[in-house]
């Protein structure tokens, strides 16, 4: 009874944890110091644990009625998260060596407390780093199953994207201008790490591609350099520098070492690049961001000059949102000139292009405008997107949990912005609560508990003729 109850109790504490490594990348260090929510350790870890180690010691014939009270918890939690545990076959082994790994261990602590205690910490961890192992074993095998099929494909054009941010929205945008007149293939949504990268090109990669447009993102230094390697790709586009994920970095400085990484490509034509990156223009190089002039955004279209070579260009772009867009376009129309695409090709396909998903969308409902803005998580972008919706005449309402990922003050410094903008500041989590709140000083603020009240809030505070901006979004674990 006692070692059924510890399996219970083990297996439950292997599904939380699997379930925090999952949300942080599976980076242990990650879930243990980085996590947003560190209470829940405490919660839903140490103190289910302490209790159940305190009835085996004292009361072991209650033990099975606090490990099934223990998985009800846990199964609560999960049924009233939005971001619930992703059942994938690297879960699915987790589990499986989770179950095996537990019976050894337990069975050795016999039914003794003091022994099995240590060894439920030793299954879970045991299991985590096992499973780490073969994942790494594994990943190893899909990599090299995916630079021989890129091998396989001498004629294809290897474009990389990375940047600090807005490196998406580049992505979609070039494949946009090049769709009619190469077989282009881009990585899909924010697949951006070089599992993601290897595992799309063994699935999803056509051999009659003729351009594939990677994206690539970085948590540590030697990310970017590690997915160079592997696509070796021919053009690279390097877009702003800024302090998102800064708390991994330290610093700007680190940011940017990182994303030049990308440069390391031992067959490298072309490189797009933001001045931020520190590059400068040359024959192999150009600075985007330099060639923009007259950005006039409203919230019905983008209007911008480009230089492209020699010539300065018009673009007007119907509804699509955002004055930092017009970089955006910039990097995306520079990089399709270098590709083949000339200026009135580059022009007529931009009157396509659309902003990225939870970027900037525009929709008209029940009376008022929703833009949502969900994808947005830095200051640059969030900051523009404010000052488009000041634009409007009407009311104008901002739902938000402020900037994630970013220096400290840096919500302070979004919420002055904010202030004096938006009549009502709907708050939807915690993490930033008081950063934003101690600056907006006009604003109606309303702060909620849960997610949940999202919708009888916007019904409470929003009517007919309003602007609603959902700017960036946080996961519940956030």
């Amino acid at each position: 009874m006692i070692g059924f109850s510890a399996w219970i109790f083990t297996v439950t504490l292997g599904f939380y944890t699997i379930c925090s490594l999952q949300w942080y990348s599976y980076r242990v260090e990650r879930a243990l110091f980085h996590c947003a929510k560190p209470k829940w350790h405490l919660y839903f870890a140490l103190a289910p644990f302490a209790l159940f180690v305190l009835v085996l010691a004292l009361l072991p014939k209650l033990s099975l009625i606090i490990a099934i009270a223990y998985a009800g918890l846990i199964v609560y939690w999960q049924f009233k998260m939005a971001t619930k545990l992703v059942m994938t076959d690297r879960t699915t082994r987790y589990f499986l060596l989770l179950a095996f790994v537990s019976i050894l261990c337990l069975f050795g602590g016999g039914k003794k407390w003091y022994l099995l205690a240590p060894a439920i910490i030793i299954a879970v961890v045991l299991s985590v780093y096992i499973s780490a192992f073969i994942e790494k074993k594994l990943g190893k095998k899909y990599i090299q199953k995916a630079k021989e099929k890129l091998g396989a494909m001498p004629n294809l054009k290897i474009v990389l994207i990375t940047a600090s941010y807005g490196k998406t929205s580049i992505k979609n945008y070039l494949k946009t201008l090049l769709d009619e007149s190469y077989k282009t293939y881009a990585s899909p949504r924010s697949v951006n790490t070089l599992m993601g990268l290897a595992a799309d090109i063994n699935d999803n990669l056509a051999d009659n591609t003729q351009i594939y447009i990677a994206e690539a993102g970085a948590r540590a230094k030697g990310d970017i350099a590690e997915i160079t390697k592997f696509l070796n790709p021919h053009c690279v586009i390097i877009g702003q520098i800024g302090d998102a994920h800064i708390e991994y970095f330290k610093s700007i400085d680190a940011v940017r070492a990182t994303k030049l990484e990308a440069l390391q490509s031992a067959r490298l034509e072309h490189i797009v690049a933001h001045s931020s990156t520190g590059l400068s223009d040359d024959e192999k190089c150009v600075i985007y961001d330099k060639n923009v002039k007259n950005v006039k955004a409203s919230l019905d279209a983008l209007s911008f000059e480009l230089k492209i070579g020699k010539d300065n260009f018009g673009f007007e772009i119907p509804k699509l949102l955002g004055e930092f867009n017009a970089a955006n376009v910039a990097a995306a129309a520079l990089m399709a000139s270098y590709l083949g695409l000339n200026a009135t090709q580059i022009d007529a396909r931009s009157k396509h292009i659309k902003n990225a998903e939870h970027r900037l969308n525009r929709m008209d409902n029940g009376g008022k405008i929703i833009i949502d803005d969900g994808f947005n998580g830095n200051f640059e972008g969030m900051s523009a997107s404010y000052k488009l919706c000041a634009t409007y005449n009407g009311s104008k309402v901002l739902v938000t949990p402020g900037i994630i990922e970013g220096q400290k003050g840096i919500n302070t410094k979004l919420a002055k912005v904010a202030d004096g903008i938006f009549e009502t500041v709907i708050i939807t989590s915690a993490l930033n609560a008081a950063e934003l709140k101690s600056e907006l000083k006009h604003a109606k603020v309303v702060e909620l508990k849960h997610k949940s009240e999202l919708v009888a809030a916007l019904a409470e505070h929003t009517k007919a003729g309003d602007l609603v901006l959902f700017s960036n979004d946080a996961p519940q674990h956030i």
